[in-house]
């Protein structure tokens, strides 16, 4: 059986939907236990490796969605639901997200993304309010996507539904650029209209069906709104019609000139939908004064207040810049925001889930290994500063002669990586590599026009064929150091299709060629090779529509480069800037996206204070964006929770000075000392809870004898006991035990926290493990012949889609747990005497418990839990117990004194938080239930 074929089924079966598969360990199940597969191991016609090498090449080709979004709206009346029934009963056809959901199918995006993404833009879409309510109304809400995640697909979708459901007017804002805009207004001309206005032509889902009654552009690909089109007197309340422009003060003038003289006598009653992509960027309202507003803000307002029902939408990776938004300061702007004048997103906040194969700054910048990092692609240079220093003038590139030999190195593996792609039958599609050195457009040119001149010193020495030649020796050293397989801490996964002459196993991935075999096919690669200044002065354009003439492209730019483009099949990235802010530094991060089948492959050269600064921001978006979750997890709205960004220790700024200059800074370390932290949330997905499982008893298994035979007692060292607390997946909106959106290898508080105490304080633990529970299961204990006990907690309630809280109160150990192999006499005699100072005053039995134990304490919770029931009815929890494996795993920690200060964090709290008079401690702070009277 041809694998190849073999995997051609599996992965048209997912895309159709006919399998499920929503995570790699589903992927292993469903090709295992499939019957075909079956057949052949029993014929001994697949071998184990054969079926390593079938499950990578269906994963490198689907993509799931390891998480879900999460979401928050305030006054929102839900419309969309009936909306459907009534659609259904008229038999009135989704038209245009029906022919969008094809045209993604066509772009190989699978089942469960597609299905990810109607759940998201009906969401969405829901909030943005009833195009058919009547009377004059604003919605206002922000989406938070990664960079490069398919923020544009999302509300592409968006837009189709709109348009099936009644929205007549749709207004894109596309950045700040030409190139972005023109980029932009190609994407929508593909996946909403169907004719291209550049090639007049059908294309992209127009290709798939003609409908009627299709939006009319009032932009097109080389012209964003303009003086001409102003001419043109339109009625917006007949028809439909899309605007994409460029966020420009002179454009949005124009446009809001020509809708008031279209419209001199009639209100415009066609609903509005303004999707504002990089919403961060402009939009906000940056004056100084606090009586003015800047003219873009303005502007965005102004086309608001024309329209009687508006829905504005604004997309951003980083939000950073939308949550300092004053809008508060006084009581006139309390008016403004209670009328919608605002852009802050008063009425919903959602987030967006980045699929598996995303790959983002977690992947990149993680400082601990795991099997998806792509730390190895990350390569240090040091070698420009005397060419193209960090903070260089416009006026270097009047004697710029050179480049950093790194970039050299660079530009030579984007040629091996071109040249190996096509040898593993993967040039069929666009590559691409960035270099991103300059600010300034003078310097950019010169930049260009060197890369150029390498360029055609490489064509002419392969030209020759004289391998002695120094830059075909280049060529070799670059090759055997970065690509070949075996070359140490630079070796990568590469896999060559088998009807190629370099074919080898999986099991022995890499390219098993000598540079003999490649250099061969090197010429017609750097001939195919173009070389394009990306800025608002050049005529170069990025042209990734033609499929039969695939472009190999080396894009020279700056701004351009840095804000919502996409460049095709990204591979190389070389980066000497030298942003100041966190959201700057981030849109920089062209890198980020999706590299499917060569993610390993990719290559990213930057300077050291940038890794650091990357590193500093990863962690502190990802913390906001779980910040974003619990916001919503406590229902609360952007106006009554108080949001923080934590402030980089490498000095970098959160955002610009005049975007967050209503942020307050507040130093913050968090204590746990006499904390009893307890695993109350979590998960329903039966994966997880047996993987957790599974570890659990393996950790005990470890522990070897206990020192009691009914309740369990281990002593340990802690670096056993971290090393199993960071093997678990707890939920990510967990307190202190949740990881957040960091990823399953980074640290939470608690572990942060342990780590920065495990030679002192918390070298050594007491582990307990009760076995008091009421039910017996046929298991038995590891070394022990006492069979499992669970504790059963049947009062399991909610907390969201995929958790549930183990009971009401927030706990999951009983109250004498933590008493677990301590003298009872001692702790009753510690007890009075505390009773006897303290007379009324609370004591805290935690703070008691720990001193008589003299270490900290880990309690392993096996449990057994159901949902709790009110009026006779159980609750309703979704994806609760699973199939057959109805058992829960959890820990509870209490930690003891500390003499170590812990590590104090720096944020930056908004006006929200201000305004709500929420001090250092409140902010921080939870709720002590363990304290006794």
């Amino acid at each position: 059986m041809n694998i190849e074929h073999l995997s051609s089924i599996f992965i048209s079966s997912i895309h159709k939907g006919e399998e499920t598969v929503k995570n790699k360990d589903d992927l292993v199940t469903l090709i295992n236990n499939y019957p075909l597969v079956k057949i052949l191991e029993d014929a001994n016609k697949i071998t184990e490796d054969d079926k390593l090498k079938l499950i990578q090449l269906v994963e490198v080709e689907i993509t799931y969605v390891k998480e879900k979004s999460a979401s928050l709206s305030k006054d929102h009346e839900p419309w969309l639901y009936e909306k459907k029934k009534e659609m259904e009963s008229n038999k009135q056809p989704w038209s245009f997200w029906e022919r969008y959901k094809v045209h993604l199918k066509y772009e190989k995006l699978s089942y469960s993304v597609i299905k990810n993404i109607d759940e998201e833009t009906d969401e969405i879409l829901d909030f943005c309010g009833n195009p058919a309510k009547k009377g004059r109304w604003r919605k206002k809400g922000l989406v938070v996507g990664h960079v490069q995640s398919g923020k544009t697909t999302n509300y592409s979708g968006l837009i189709n539904k709109g348009i099936d459901t009644g929205y007549k007017i749709f207004i894109i804002f596309a950045g700040l650029t030409n190139t972005l805009r023109n980029q932009t207004q190609e994407r929508i001309e593909n996946s909403v209209v169907g004719i291209s206005s550049f090639r007049e032509d059908v294309e992209g889902v127009g290709k798939i069906k003609d409908l009627k009654d299709i939006p009319n552009m009032l932009t097109g690909y080389v012209s964003d709104f303009n003086i001409k089109t102003s001419k043109t007197i339109i009625n917006l309340n007949s028809g439909k019609y899309i605007f994409v422009l460029k966020k420009n003060v002179s454009t949005i003038n124009s446009l809001v000139r020509w809708i008031k003289k279209s419209h001199p006598t009639q209100s415009i009653i066609s609903p509005l939908m303004l999707i504002d992509d990089e919403a961060d960027n402009a939009s906000i309202n940056t004056s100084s004064k606090p009586d003015q507003i800047t003219k873009i803000n303005a502007g965005i307002r102004k086309i608001l207040a024309l329209f009687d029902k508006a829905a504005y939408i604004g997309y951003t990776a980083t939000p950073f810049a939308n949550i300092f938004i004053d809008h508060e300061s006084d009581e006139s702007l309390r008016e403004a925001e209670r009328l919608s004048e605002d852009l802050f997103p008063s009425n919903f906040i959602v987030t967006l889930a980045a699929p598996n194969n995303y790959c983002g700054s977690r992947r990149f910048f993680s400082d601990i290994n795991s099997s998806d990092s792509l730390n190895e692609c990350v390569t240090i240079v040091d070698d420009y500063t005397d060419i193209i220093d960090l903070k260089h003038k416009k006026d270097i590139a009047e004697t710029l002669d050179v480049l950093p030999d790194s970039l050299y190195h660079a530009i030579r593996i984007f040629v091996l990586f071109c040249t190996v792609q096509k040898l593993r039958g993967s040039d069929n599609k666009n590559m691409s590599m960035m270099i991103n050195v300059s600010r300034f457009n003078d310097v950019q040119l010169a930049v260009q026009n060197l890369v150029l001149e390498y360029r055609d010193k490489l064509l002419n020495s392969l030209a020759v064929s004289d391998k002695k030649n120094q830059h075909i020796l280049d060529l070799k050293s670059s090759f055997e150091n970065s690509f070949q397989r075996g070359s140490g801490e630079n070796e990568f996964d590469v896999y060559i299709e088998p009807e190629t002459p370099y074919h080898q196993s999986l099991k022995n991935q890499g390219i098993d060629c000598s540079f003999d075999d490649i250099y061969k096919h090197l010429y017609k690669t750097v001939k195919s090779i173009s070389v394009k200044l990306i800025n608002n002065k050049s005529d170069d354009r990025l042209d990734y529509n033609n499929r039969t003439e695939f472009q190999k492209v080396i894009a020279i730019g700056g701004l351009a480069l840095s804000r919502g483009l996409t460049l095709e099949g990204l591979a190389v990235t070389y980066l000497l800037r030298n942003a100041g802010a966190y959201d700057t530094l981030m849109q920089m991060a062209r890198w980020f996206g999706y590299r499917p089948n060569y993610e390993r492959l990719t290559r990213l050269y930057l300077p050291e204070i940038s890794k650091n600064h990357y590193v500093s921001v990863h962690e502190a978006i990802e913390e906001l964006r779980t910040e974003l979750k619990d916001m919503m997890l406590m229902n609360k709205t952007p106006l009554e929770f108080g949001l923080r960004v934590r402030n980089s220790e490498t000095g970098i700024k959160i955002t610009a000075a005049n975007k967050s200059k209503t942020g307050v800074v507040i130093e913050y370390a968090k204590h746990f000392q006499f904390k009893l932290i307890q695993g109350h949330i979590l998960h329903t997905d039966e994966n997880i809870r047996r993987a957790n499982w599974e570890k659990t008893i393996g950790f005990i298994k470890k522990l070897g004898n206990s020192k009691e035979l009914k309740n369990k007692i281990w002593n340990a060292n802690g670096e056993t006991v971290f090393r199993f607390l960071k093997s678990l997946s707890m939920s990510e909106f967990h307190p202190d035990l949740g990881r957040g959106t960091f990823g399953d290898n980074s640290q939470s508080l608690i572990e942060e926290y342990i780590f920065d105490r495990l030679n002192t304080e918390l070298s050594e633990w007491d582990v307990v493990l009760p076995q008091n529970g009421r039910k017996l299961l046929k298991e038995f204990l590891p070394n022990t012949k006492n069979k499992i006990c669970l504790n059963v907690r049947d009062t399991a309630e909610p907390n969201r889609n995929g958790f549930f809280t183990v009971t009401s109160r927030g706990a999951v150990a009983s109250s004498d747990d933590i008493e677990i192999g301590l003298d009872k006499k001692i702790l009753l005699d510690k007890i009075e005497e505390a009773k006897a100072e303290n007379k009324d005053q609370k004591y805290h039995k935690n703070k008691l418990v720990s001193e008589v134990r003299g270490k900290p304490l880990l309690i392993i919770h096996l449990i057994a839990c159901s949902a709790a029931k009110k009026t006779n009815n159980p609750v309703e929890i979704d994806g609760f117990s699973g199939t057959d494996f109805r058992f829960y795993s959890s820990i509870s920690i209490l930690l003891n004194k500390t003499d170590q200060d812990p590590h104090p964090h720096s944020y930056k709290i908004n006006k929200v938080m201000q305004l709500l008079g929420q001090t250092e401690d409140e902010i921080f702070a939870e709720e002590d239930e363990d304290s006794l009277d």
